[in-house]
């Protein structure tokens, strides 16, 4: 074979160095900023064609050319199936996964025809964007082979993946959630995945959706979308409405089901800003929907989402001896909590704010009792009484969960109508565990264990909402260990916690990360250190709402701080000084 000069080959290791060394995949953030429901839309980089095969390059030259071609703006799919032999052009499904990469080395032998790519600090992500695993440390080979085609070399075994540098995949993807029915169908889950940015993010994401649940969620969750069910066309945006064109069972559906699968569809793609209005067609006719009409607002899932208006947005606490609610001040609540009789250390609040459980100062007793006027003179109600109970929880299946600190590790509780029930919870029940969270939607339970690990379990239900059993525990990575000591977490957003640690005497950090160990959003800035010894956090599963930080103040006690979304700084909240424990619903 004839050589030309190897200037291609310095151009194409010349990117690749740069492509590689720009950045990488953060390991902790958030799905948003704080105080967005949205992210943009848009795409956000310059358009780059990168460059096609030379004649006469080697094989070593092919294999990196190939691999930058991956990284055109748009994708440069086109571009990398001319590295392909003939055959392998009309095979190659690069949309079957993602590899992101933070390092590549190519070895090649032109005698054989066959090189061996190494990549280091991989993350892979399946065909939906779903999260498969990986890390900094983790490292993959992949072995391509080369035939000559017109006396020149080419790929003839292609990966199925779309192989691409860290940098790459964090300014071209961003992370969004799949909305899937739990077990009981009375609410919607979210299911983190990584879609384009820009025109493509509703078709990536219906995609998706007809993909089902990943692995991870499926034993947790269930889709109301038939299997068998296609997507047409790509999803088109017009004035507002994303039409959604389908092939499939999906038109005979009976309506409670329809109504479900819609749901699912338009809580999914809310999440484009410039999507209002959701039309499901079929055979190129608009299905008749529940509510009669041709198309529905993307609210229209709000039935099945785990928030409850007018109750969400308010921030409770301790003031004294009463449980007060909102801004400032605060007002008392009405009912025994807010009478000023009970002291108590922690507590929660029911998800309609219809009850509260408290923990009294001793940690040992656990106390409920209704709010609202009408509840003034209900009695307050011991439901347990333990060792060294954490700040409880409440679902949306109007369950308590409570975590008792006994000599010999965690015990895990569930309080229902039925009574109170000891859960084993795998990596959580008998160790020491420092404080924990259940998702709104009451499929996840996360804790902090030994102070310096972050766990996940799922949690699996009977159609009565009943806990049935709890799934192996997972750790949750993305909490460095320059974090040092862990103190406390809270709710982020759905699908993602804020930790505060204490990586020394007199300082306080908090990083955020997301529950099923993705890579968090390259967009988000963690907040600025705080120079004292915070003691707690309070946020919400709304990620529209503020994200606090309770420090100690000499005069009062203790003083509230809120997060600046702009500035990524800790400032006053308004809340005047001395307010204990403050927490949302749930």
């Amino acid at each position: 074979m004839v050589r030309t000069p190897r200037r291609h080959l310095a151009v194409v290791l010349a990117l690749l160095v740069c492509l590689t060394g720009c950045g990488v995949l953060p390991t902790s953030g958030a799905v948003r900023h704080v105080g967005q429901t949205r992210s943009p839309d848009g795409d956000v980089s310059a358009r780059f064609m990168p460059p096609g095969p030379s004649r006469g390059d080697s094989v070593e030259e092919v294999v990196s050319g190939f691999l930058v071609a991956m990284t055109g703006n748009p994708v440069g799919i086109p571009v990398a199936r001319r590295f392909l032999d003939t055959g392998s052009q009309e095979t190659w499904r690069p949309s079957q996964a993602i590899i992101a990469y933070d390092s590549v080395k190519v070895a090649a032998s032109s005698t054989v025809g066959k090189a061996t790519v190494t990549l280091g600090g991989v993350r892979r992500f399946d065909a939906r964007g779903g999260w498969l695993g990986g890390s900094e440390t983790t490292t993959q080979q992949l072995t391509m082979r080369l035939s000559v085609e017109d006396a020149e070399w080419r790929v003839t075994d292609p990966p199925d993946a779309l192989v691409v540098p860290s940098w790459y995949f964090s300014e071209h993807y961003r992370p969004l959630s799949l909305y899937f029915l739990d077990q009981t169908g009375r609410t919607l889950v979210p299911n983190r995945v990584f879609v384009p940015r820009g025109d493509d993010a509703p078709t990536a994401l219906v995609r998706g959706l007809l993909g089902g649940p990943g692995a991870v969620l499926a034993p947790v969750t269930r889709t109301a979308i038939p299997r068998g069910t296609e997507l047409e066309l790509s999803v088109v945006v017009r004035d507002g409405v994303a039409e959604v064109t389908l092939s499939g069972p999906i038109a005979s559906l009976p309506a409670p089901r329809l109504a479900q699968a819609l749901a699912q569809f338009t809580t999914t793609l809310r999440q484009v800003p410039s999507i209002r209005r959701v039309r499901l067609l079929s055979r190129d006719a608009a299905l008749t929907l529940p509510n009669g009409q041709r198309s529905v607002s993307v609210d229209y899932g709000a039935r099945l989402s785990p928030r409850i208006d007018g109750s969400d947005d308010a921030v409770f606490g301790l003031r004294g001896r009463r449980l007060v609610a909102g801004g400032g001040e605060g007002s008392p609540v009405d009912g025994p909590f807010g009478s000023g009789a009970l002291d108590l250390r922690s507590v929660a609040v029911g998800i309609t704010a219809d009850r509260a459980v408290g923990v009294g100062t001793d940690g040992r007793s656990v106390l409920t009792a209704p709010l609202g006027r009408q509840a003034a003179a209900s009695p307050v109600r011991r439901i347990y009484t333990g060792t060294d109970v954490l700040r409880p929880a409440t679902d949306m299946f109007d369950r308590t969960w409570l975590v008792d600190r006994r000599r010999g590790g965690a015990r895990v509780l569930v309080v229902g109508t039925d009574g109170v029930r000891t859960v084993q919870v795998p990596g959580v029940t008998g160790q020491r565990v420092t404080a924990f969270l259940i998702s709104r939607d009451g499929t996840r339970l996360v804790a902090l264990v030994d102070g310096r690990r972050l766990t996940s379990n799922l949690l699996l239900r009977d159609r009565g909402g009943g806990v049935r059993r709890v799934l192996g525990a997972r750790p949750v990575p993305g909490v460095p260990s320059e974090l040092g000591r862990l103190v406390d977490l809270s709710w982020f957003g759905p699908s993602d916690v804020a930790v505060l640690g204490r990586p020394s005497a007199g300082i306080s950090e908090v990083t955020f990360a997301t529950v099923d160990g993705s890579p968090g959003d390259p967009d988000v800035v963690p907040p600025d250190t705080w120079r004292g010894e915070a003691v707690g956090l309070a946020g919400s599963y709304d990620p529209s709402l503020p994200l606090f930080l309770v420090v100690p103040d000499d005069r009062a006690g203790r003083r509230v701080l809120v997060l600046d979304g702009s500035s990524h700084r800790w400032r006053d909240s308004g809340l005047r000084p001395g307010l204990e424990a403050p927490t949302y619903v749930g």
